[in-house]
């Protein structure tokens, strides 16, 4: 394409598959900047993986194979299947994005096939750019640092993306409140529910649509980032944290750290305790 200047910086790593590795993973980050309009190619890509695409200015339009058609501005996200991806075209003169493609092997915590406008948090940036460097390093500890550090920016982005539909989740307030009170154990929906002057049937259905995922997910993700601070921030034995917050043994704590953090928690600890 005459006249384009764009710079380019990926990194693409199959790893062997023993041992296990954790339910998120990263396959390429791609980091590109450009001055003039610019086409990603239409491609085909195994429908198990995720492509997240994150503007830091400028912007466009990504169209999917179903039809849909997504207008990007300037901090906007977007989370879709690699399947169904079709063209991206930059509109404005001068634009910059992030791309990451992965696996999710758990639930997505951000919404599909919607765009998020998200304002750049603090250290976003470098964390983005230190994910790149550790994907490109490919020494085994550095590919789980990326991954943790992707890790860390979904669960910023999830946290925005609930605040946006603040709105539709307002009502649930008394829930949240409760749920932040009750971090040392599991919460019945029934309490939660009542806490909302709502039937169990009715509080389900709605605190999906509003967060979407379900209240004891929601829960558990509020007992893992309090898990994760205390793993950063303290020298706390595993199983004292994990008791603190009414897990009866290390193992059913670990299965649900590493379902939403995408590591162990003594890989988190080794790896994460200088994560912004």
């Amino acid at each position: 394409m005459a006249g384009r200047r764009a710079s380019f910086w990926h990194r693409q790593v199959e790893i062997d598959q023993t041992p296990p590795l954790p339910p998120l993973r990263l396959r390429r980050v791609a980091h590109i900047r450009g001055d003039r309009s610019y086409d990603i190619l239409e491609h085909r890509y195994p429908t198990d993986r995720w492509f997240a695409m994150r503007t830091v200015s400028g912007g466009g339009e990504i169209t999917t194979h179903g039809g849909g058609c997504f207008a990007l501005g300037p901090e906007s996200l977007i989370v879709l299947r690699q399947a169904a991806l079709g063209p991206f075209r930059c509109v404005e003169d001068s634009w910059h994005l992030w791309q990451w493609e992965f696996w999710c092997d758990g639930d997505m915590p951000i919404p599909v096939e919607r765009v998020l406008t998200i304002p750049g948090a603090a250290g976003e940036g470098l964390a983005a750019d230190q994910c790149m460097l550790d994907l490109a390093d490919g020494r085994r500890w550095r590919l789980a640092a990326a991954t943790l550090r992707f890790a860390s920016l979904m669960i910023g982005w999830a946290t925005a993306a609930a605040g946006e539909r603040s709105a539709d989740g307002s009502r649930f307030a008394p829930a949240l409140a409760l749920m932040r009170e009750h971090l040392a154990g599991d919460l019945p929906i029934a309490a939660m529910a009542k806490r909302c002057g709502l039937g169990e049937r009715a509080f389900r259905a709605g605190f999906g649509a509003a967060f979407g995922m379900a209240p004891k997910h929601f829960h558990d993700r509020l007992r893992m980032l309090q898990a994760a601070d205390q793993l950063r921030h303290t020298r706390m034995p595993i199983a004292d944290i994990a008791s603190g917050l009414g897990y009866g043994d290390r193992f059913s704590f670990s299965r649900v750290f590493r379902r939403v953090h995408g590591l162990p928690p003594a890989t988190y600890r080794r790896t994460g305790s200088d994560v912004t």
